[in-house]
């Protein structure tokens, strides 16, 4: 988002955030450890085949990662959500082809 960033560092890692809210940077709203998954994800395919936040504007989701080639989407939660929103999730992206 090219928005101002400070480093904060604890005994054991080092992070970044924004100095001033950003709501519109796409990581804004992450966590440090989702990040750091969907990275962990995406180094293992090969480069080019795996695309961090893919927008499906037809069904209104936002995939964390997404292996177009073999249409399989993988989401990401840290964060506490309902057995019916995961439900939702699956079968929204399985109405386009996609395996969660």
């Amino acid at each position: 988002c090219k928005g101002p960033m400070q480093v904060r560092q604890g005994r054991k890692r080092r992070h970044f955030y924004h100095v001033k809210m950003s709501p519109s940077c796409r990581l804004y709203s992450k966590s440090e450890d989702h990040l750091i998954l969907q990275l962990q994800i995406q180094s293992l395919f090969p480069q080019k085949e795996i695309f961090l936040e893919k927008p499906f504007s037809s069904i209104g989701r936002l995939a964390d990662v997404c292996w177009e080639r073999c249409k399989i989407v993988f989401e990401i939660q840290c964060s506490l959500i309902t057995e019916t929103e995961a439900h939702s999730r699956i079968e929204d992206y399985g109405s386009l082809g996609y395996h969660v």
